[in-house]
């Protein structure tokens, strides 16, 4: 737990972009496209992390209603999971 707490900074997988893929591929595109581009995303992060040797984990277990009163977070996002990346402890 101490790595993640000591993270330089957090990224937040969060289909932000629900409706403009409902819209387009109704029920399947909310119930699976979108959380498979929300993993992409988060793989992304820890690759990219690892490529800059820094540290980090893909974290699912959070309080929704903690992350959702961040500053900066729209009502609209709801984040799937939290990405804390850091230098290696």
């Amino acid at each position: 737990m101490e790595t993640t707490t000591n993270a330089h900074c957090y990224f937040l997988p969060s289909p932000g972009y629900v409706q403009r893929t409902t819209d387009r591929y109704g029920p399947r595109g909310r119930s699976r496209y979108v959380l498979m581009e929300a993993g992409h995303a988060a793989e992304n992060v820890s690759l990219q992390a690892e490529a800059l040797d820094l540290s980090t984990v893909v974290v699912g277990a959070f309080r929704d209603d903690d992350v959702r009163s961040l500053p900066d977070l729209s009502d609209e996002h709801r984040p799937l999971s939290v990405i804390p990346v850091g230098h290696r402890p």
